[in-house]
Formats: C-alpha cells, structure tokens, sequence
C-alpha cells in the first residue's frame, strides 16, 4: 500500500451512520479536502450505528480516501440477544422499567467492563493497523464519543515521534453527561479521569466544541491550557432565505427526546393553553422528530398533549431541515444534570439556519446561550413555567397576527466553511 496522506481521521460515525455524530466531520473533512489538505478516514467496517440516514452517503466526496477497519462489535451481539431494541443501549440509555436481571447485568458490564465505552475493540484493530501503514509525518485526528477512539492517538502517540495528535472532543469525557445515569462504580470513575488526564497531556492540541467545556479543562489542567481550543459545530450548506409562512403553530423538535431531557414545565404551560384558548386548540401542532423515551411520552398523554403530537421517528437531514423551516418555533430541550451544561448540541446550528424563533431549556451556565444571547427572537431559560408561558404567548401573538416569523441574524461564523478554516490553521500551527 502507498504511503498514507499526512493527515488521517479516525471516527466511528460516518455513512450511512444518521444523527449529530456523523455530520460534524462529515462536512469538516471534505471542507478540510477543499482548503488544499490531503485526508485519509480510518471508518468501522462493520459498525453497529442507532441511527441510519442512506442520504448522507451521497454526499461523500470520492476525493476523500475512506480505509474501512473490521474488529468484533459488542453493542452487535447485545441486539442479537435483544437487549438493544431501544438502541439507547449504545448510548448507556435504556430504560428503567421492566427490566430483566439480563438486561440490568448487560447495563452494568457496558458501564463498568467495556471501558471507556463498547467500541474499544475496534479502536484496537485501528491502532494495529496504523501501526503498519505510518511511516512519515502525519497529522492524527481522533474524534470521540465513543472516546475509545483516542485510545488510538494514546498509543500511537508513544511509537511514532512524527505523529502529531489532536484529539477531537466532541463532548466532555470524565464529565460526560450521560456517565451520571450509568451504574458506574468508583474505580471505573476513577479511570475515565485518568483517561481524561493522559488525552489531554498526551496531545498536541485538543479541540472541544463547546466554550464552556473548554474553560472547564484550561482550568483543570492549567499546565496544558494553552492547547485546548474551541471549534464548535456548525451548519452546512449555504445560507438561504426563509420566506415560508408557517403553515400552522407548528412546535417542532429534532433528535433523541431522552427522559433526562424531558421539560415537564414546557409541556404543562402547553397544556394550560390548550384547555384554556380555542385558538390554542385550533392551531397547535406538535412535531416531535426521533426517538421519544415512553417517560416524555407518558408526560404528554397525562397533560391531554397526544392529540396534539405527531411522533415522527427517526428522519433524514433533509427532511429534518424542510420541516424545521415551516415551524413557527423550533424547540432544543437538553438535560439540567451538571455536564450537560458542556455541550452544545448540533441541531442547534441547523435551527439557527432554519431561522425561525428557538425556545431552548436547559442546564444553567449553558453555551447554547452565549450564542443565542447575541441573536433576536430567541430565548434561553433553566425550565421556568412562567418564562416558558410569556414566550409561548409572545410567539403566537405573533403567528395569528401574520407578523413576520423570520429570523434574519448573522450566523455566518457558525458555517462549516468558517469552522475547517480554524482546523486548518490549527493543524498548520501544530
């Protein structure tokens, strides 16, 4: 085999792989192609992914050299044995009802056995791999979760001098969020913090795509601050304007509606509106796309909702976008548990792109403020009943006077053209 491209990506999501995951180097890699860098992606050959959207196969340059490695998948033998229907076990996310000594045994070994996560063995096949095709310069780009991934850069980091090695954090490790609802012991919590540790002092830069979790690390590894940088998501494609009408009060949200994001006060003030405003009644519709956990589903039927929503599934990108385009507000529901407030999630790019009003409840001290902050026509709040009913009300004051309900900001720093151009110079830096 030919000598391998300076730069190489190791990440377990990529095509056909749907969701959030997928699309952040999805675009960085071909936008990093396009601005002169030569690229090689290290992908699972055969992966076990939650989510699947064939669209985004097709967007895939052939310019890009994609090195499919094969290793034994776990979460694969799990679903065989039907412990993974909910396809929240991938996550560590099943739920906590009616479940079998079998299901709760396979629940703790994910958490406490596979570590740092399920996918570790294929970061061993990559790390062998690798071992046999490295032979000069090269840029090494490993990006997590699952954060079995930068186990490679660890090892390979000691066996080759000319590696220079950026791991890419795409959430928090020691504080990752959904770590707090996985029955973990003290000794594997110990260990996420040295794994944390050895990535951060181990790379040549780390990349973080939130600002908070940025500071969080500068902070707790003063000595190795100057290297953690912040590169956050952002939208793809070009900007278009948004001229549609909505065709309804349409609440519409994208992506996995876990328990631990579920807003109770959100769909109460719904409720409260419902029963008490015809127009209310005559114009709600609620769009709820991805996989909803049966505890929110459960919330909406006890508050009188279900009439009101239509579970959608799991759907492609570009479904996604068109029907984000026709709400009349978009929501982003994320978790209060602390971590949570590190992230900031992908759909939040696309809503802005959207451009439509976005009512988001979360965690205090949240990222996904800082941006909105310094946008029109938003708001962020900690889950208050009472700013959750004001802006409800503000928003549909506007829809039935046939205001306009564009949101028209400059969000061109949040392109995926801008965020590769900041990678670049990173990567040239190093």
């Amino acid at each position: 085999m030919e000598k391998l491209n300076r730069i190489i990506l190791v990440t377990y999501y990529w095509p056909p792989a749907g969701g959030p995951g997928v699309q952040r180097w999805l675009s960085l890699a071909q936008w990093i192609q396009d601005l002169g860098m030569d690229l090689t992606v290290i992908i699972p050959e055969k992966p076990f992914y939650p989510q699947i959207d064939e669209g985004l196969s097709n967007s895939i340059s052939n310019r890009i050299k994609v090195v499919k490695v094969r290793s034994i998948e776990p979460l694969l033998w799990i679903n065989r044995l039907s412990l993974g229907k909910s396809k929240n076990f991938s996550k560590g996310l099943i739920s906590k009802e009616n479940n079998s000594w079998l299901k709760k045994l396979a629940f703790w070994l994910r958490a406490n056995y596979f570590f740092p996560d399920a996918r570790l063995f294929w970061s061993e096949a990559v790390i062998r791999y690798l071992k046999r095709e490295i032979d000069g310069p090269t840029t090494l780009i490993t990006t997590g979760p699952p954060h079995s991934i930068h186990l490679v850069g660890l090892r390979l980091k000691g066996l080759f001098e000319q590696i220079k090695w950026i791991s890419d954090l795409r959430d928090p490790i020691a504080d990752l969020g959904y770590l707090k609802l996985l029955p973990l012991t003290e000794k594997t919590k110990s260990r996420h913090k040295r794994l944390e540790k050895s990535i951060i002092s181990r790379s040549d830069a780390i990349v973080t795509t939130s600002y908070s979790l940025t500071k969080h690390l500068s902070e707790r590894y003063k000595e190795y601050g100057e290297k953690i940088k912040c590169i956050t998501n952002g939208f793809d494609g070009n900007l278009i304007e948004n001229n549609l009408a909505p065709e309804g009060f349409y609440l519409v949200h994208s992506g996995s509606l876990f328990t631990h994001r579920n807003s109770v006060n959100l769909w109460r003030a719904i409720g409260e509106r419902i029963n008490d405003n015809k127009d209310w009644r005559a114009h709600l519709k609620i769009f709820l796309v991805g996989e909803v956990s049966k505890e929110v589903k459960n919330t909406l039927v006890n508050l009188g909702l279900e009439p009101y929503v239509q579970f959608l599934g799991y759907q492609t990108k570009e479904y996604c976008e068109q029907l984000e385009r026709k709400a009349a507000c978009l929501l982003l529901l994320e978790s209060s548990l602390s971590g949570y407030n590190y992230a900031i999630p992908g759909k939040l790019f696309n809503y802005l792109k959207a451009r439509r009003p976005i009512l988001a409840i979360g965690p205090e001290n949240w990222d996904v403020q800082k941006i909105l902050d310094s946008q029109i026509s938003h708001l962020v709040t900690s889950d208050s009943e009472l700013a959750i009913g004001v802006y409800l009300d503000l928003i549909f004051s506007r829809y039935l006077s046939n205001q306009d309900m564009i949101v028209n900001n400059d969000i061109s720093a949040f392109s995926r053209s801008s965020t590769a151009e900041q990678y670049v110079r990173l990567i040239k830096a190093l």
